[in-house]
């Protein structure tokens, strides 16, 4: 693509700026070098960053809620430790090493989101998953059950705070219980929208987790061409 290294940094001779949506983790066998690739350029104003669940995903795995204890007394973390969710992140874990903390504190700076123009005045959005505006909004306008909002910063390019991080992870708020505003809506735009399965109908991911639900194509438009469709009812008529 052009780009070239200057003092350990990707740069392009004509000042393009790359973009990275997340998942910088958890995949593959260098995930340290993809690290310091991604932040060297963001750091040196060569690249914009924004987070992936599996960013948030670790940060939920190593926060502990602030109130919820486990049954033990242990610490409830935010995303629980099964089996499932510790191979997900092992490989994370044993790359980055000792360097693991200072790697997480990088990731809790990337906006969640962004929208930014061009060099011609064209309109940019950057999401991981799915642009939902409406919901986007909401949880960037309204505070949680604390009184704190989810994001510092502008809604263009907003970060998680800590009452975001922490409402992001629970399916509902302790005192009132009821739902945590950011638990749902960040599935949509972190994760994507899903479908339900059928009853009784599930499949196992590459991973080898069963899944009730799957991803929906939610840019594309659901009905067909109006050609197929008319011939579609003809057909059934």
């Amino acid at each position: 693509m052009g780009y070239e290294e200057t003092n350990g940094v990707l740069r392009h001779p004509e000042g393009r700026r790359a973009v990275f949506l997340g998942d910088f983790i958890d995949r593959g066998p260098e995930i340290r070098r993809t690290h310091e690739i991604v932040r060297g350029m963001v750091e040196a104003g060569s690249a914009l960053a924004v987070m992936g669940n599996h960013e948030l995903n670790a940060l939920h795995f190593t926060t502990p809620d602030p109130v919820l204890r486990e049954e033990d007394g242990g610490p409830k973390w935010l995303r629980s430790h099964s089996e499932s969710h510790r191979r997900q992140f092992v490989e994370t874990v044993r790359q980055l090493g000792p360097d693991l903390e200072a790697w997480l504190a990088w990731i809790r700076t990337l906006a969640v989101w962004m929208k930014t123009f061009d060099s011609e005045g064209v309109e940019l959005r950057f999401v991981h998953a799915a642009w939902m505006e409406t919901k986007m909004r909401r949880l960037w306008e309204e505070p949680t059950d604390s009184g704190e909002f989810c994001f510092t910063g502008p809604f263009e390019a907003p970060v998680l705070t800590q009452a975001g991080l922490v409402d992001f992870g629970r399916r509902k708020d302790p005192v009132s219980g009821k739902p945590a505003l950011g638990w749902k809506s960040k599935e949509k735009f972190l994760t994507g929208p899903e479908k339900g399965l059928p009853a009784g109908v599930s499949y196992l991911d590459k991973e080898g987790c069963e899944r009730t639900s799957i991803r929906v194509k939610w840019w594309r438009d659901p009905a067909p061409p109006d050609g197929a469709r008319s011939s579609r009812l003809i057909r059934r008529a």
